[in-house]
């Protein structure tokens, strides 16, 4: 998220070659705003080949839906100001800009794979996924399933929607939780949505990392668990000792 965009560079810096047809920095327009700014200036600067994707969300959607630089609008509602995105790309010294609509996937793939290319860095075959993050997103999954390659389910927004509590505001923590059965039939319809149409699913956020929750995962037939380097050895024995 916010250090996505100067990590890639970082990471292409040292790696070259290796890892710039294969890595892509994903930031929202908010957090672009206030952390990831410096490090695309960073990328221009110190020329890095690096793809970046940021997302016009057109809202602060995760800490209250708050108004941002990049909506027309300040904190308070009133008229302001509106950065356009593009053009402040374009500004700081980048030629290959390109604004796609993102529900049109067979754009982005087609996009995606060619700014990787870009310079001529060979591109293998990119799998084209999606986060599965509100109640929606789940309930048509299926339908979904027909159109990429995985799921990444993103488990803290979808218990936040799911159950209509905001998980920011301390006030509600006694009543946020993620171990609902409501959270946890939803997981369970997304992996068998996904499974059913020949595709893999894993678990991100908070939930991945829950080692009371990884058996259940398992059983349920989750592919990936996505978790802090801190948590791996203890998951992997879990895994391990599982005998589902």
């Amino acid at each position: 998220m916010g250090a996505s965009v100067s990590s890639i560079h970082g990471f292409n810096k040292a790696l070259g070659e290796e890892s710039e047809g294969k890595t892509v920095a994903v930031i929202g327009d908010s957090t672009f705003m206030h952390s990831g700014m410096t490090g695309l200036a960073n990328i221009a600067y110190n020329q890095s080949n690096s793809t970046v994707i940021i997302l016009d969300n057109s809202i602060t959607g995760m800490t209250g839906h708050q108004q941002n630089p990049t909506t027309g609008y300040n904190i308070k509602g009133d008229p302001a100001g509106k950065i356009d995105l593009e053009s402040l790309c374009r500004a700081m010294g980048f030629e290959r800009v390109v604004v796609v609509d993102p529900y049109d996937l067979e754009e982005c793939d087609r996009v995606l794979k060619e700014e990787l290319a870009a310079e001529g860095v060979p591109v293998g075959q990119v799998e084209l996924g999606i986060m599965i993050e509100t109640p929606a997103a789940a309930v048509i999954s299926a339908d979904l399933a027909k159109e990429v390659q995985f799921f990444s389910v993103g488990t803290n927004d979808l218990t936040q929607y799911t159950l209509a509590i905001d998980r920011q505001n301390a006030r509600l923590d006694e009543f946020y939780d993620p171990h609902h059965p409501a959270v946890l039939a939803l997981l369970r319809t997304i992996v068998e949505n996904a499974h059913a149409a020949g595709i893999w699913a894993g678990i991100c956020g908070e939930l991945g990392a829950d080692p009371t929750l990884t058996e259940t995962f398992l059983q349920m037939g989750y592919d990936e668990l996505s978790v802090s380097p801190g948590r791996v050895l203890e998951l992997r024995k879990i895994i391990c000792e599982s005998e589902v």
